[in-house]
């Protein structure tokens, strides 16, 4: 019994995660205010965070 209870919460948070995934695409590729999410969806969030901050990994002191 336990077991079976345990294969479905993993089969549940696989879904949940697949759903988030899912939701974050579409949302990325259907907003038109940062191109950098819309051209390279959920790859995006790195660039466009560190564009948001102002902090450019460009500007380094030793450059």
């Amino acid at each position: 019994m336990l077991n079976m209870i345990l294969v479905s919460l993993g089969v549940l948070l696989a879904f949940s995660f697949v759903g988030a995934l899912a939701y974050f695409y579409v949302q990325d590729v259907t907003q038109e205010k940062h191109a950098v999410l819309r051209n390279f969806p959920l790859v995006g969030y790195p660039q466009s965070y560190t564009g948001m901050t102002g902090d450019c990994r460009y500007d380094l002191p030793w450059d």
